[in-house]
């Protein structure tokens, strides 16, 4: 309480007491609960959060969360509302496991005791295995000379926050009997089919690489579904991926400009021989690089780029 010194009219001076209460910005949120229920992880889904100055002063506030390992984000989180204005918060969900998370974010304001409180919660949905390159439902693993086998390269990455158990199959074989074929045919496809190592234990951000090969003996297209199963701690089986697989295995195709060369020489017995020559072209009518063979017999040479022999290896 005040007091101030008032002269009226030379009058005896009199005291008039005089009250007031200080009061810093008054903030409301739209809601107090955040609940995003089931969603994918590894994939942030984003909710609004509106927070509205109802005071004429302007205030200015900064949002954290509770959990040190918190899977939530607010942008901005930290930042000045307007007096009578309001902002919009992008509260983030970014889960890495497929369980339930719960938080609490406080937005504290300056000049105020009592801090805003909101619940957050959602559940994680999927798998948290990611491949590089990655590798979505539909696998096309383009054109492959019959009579080499197709091998393909991924690395696997555990992103989420768990230990988990890796078992890479093929669809309607048992997972032994799918990777490991002895080099029988498969009676589906009449293919072989191999990834190693098809089983395998990765920690949280751990990777391993695999190798996918595929042998076909004759020119066709196979497809199959390769299936990716998690096991996490004690918990069941769970089918996390499920690729179609298609390959296009082809035959070599060489197009050559003449199927004969003809050389006629008449020598006088005074002429000397020269060199005879005589061309042609070949042209690889495939999509794929053609390693070829190319030999002759004496007294027939080759010459290629300015080299003579009787054997050459050309690429084309």
């Amino acid at each position: 309480m005040k007091y101030f010194h008032c002269f009226i009219c030379f009058i005896k001076i009199q005291k008039i007491p005089v009250k007031c209460t200080g009061e810093g910005p008054v903030l409301h949120v739209d809601q107090t609960k955040l609940e995003w229920g089931t969603i994918p992880v590894l994939q942030p889904v984003v909710k609004i959060l509106r927070i509205s100055n109802e005071s004429c002063i302007d205030a200015n506030y900064n949002a954290k969360l509770v959990r040190n390992d918190t899977v939530y984000k607010a942008e901005p989180y930290s930042g000045t509302i307007p007096g009578y204005s309001h902002i919009d918060l992008n509260i983030i969900a970014n889960l890495d496991d497929i369980i339930l998370f719960k938080d609490q974010l406080i937005v504290q304001v300056e000049n105020t005791s009592k801090p805003l409180k909101i619940e957050l919660s959602a559940t994680g949905q999927g798998g948290t295995i990611v491949t590089q390159p990655s590798v979505g439902s539909v696998l096309n693993l383009g054109s492959q000379f019959s009579v080499n086998p197709m091998r393909k390269y991924f690395k696997v990455i555990n992103k989420g926050r768990r230990s988990q158990q890796i078992i890479w199959s093929i669809d309607g074989q048992s997972p032994r009997k799918s990777i490991h074929m002895d080099g029988q045919l498969s009676d589906k496809s009449e293919s072989r089919w191999s990834i190693t190592p098809h089983r395998f234990d990765l920690n949280p951000g751990a990777s391993t690489e695999i190798c996918l090969e595929v042998q076909c003996d004759s020119v066709k297209t196979i497809h199959e579904k390769i299936l990716c199963h998690s096991i996490i701690g004690r918990s069941a089986k769970y089918l996390i991926k499920t690729i179609d697989v298609s390959i296009d295995f082809i035959k070599p195709v060489i197009e050559l400009s003449t199927s004969e060369l003809f050389y006629r020489i008449e020598k006088a017995p005074s002429d000397e021989l020269s060199i005879q020559f005589n061309h042609f072209t070949m042209t690889n009518k495939v999509d794929l690089l053609l390693t070829c063979l190319l030999e002759v017999c004496s007294p027939f040479n080759l010459f290629i780029d300015e080299i003579y022999s009787s054997t050459m290896v050309r690429n084309e």
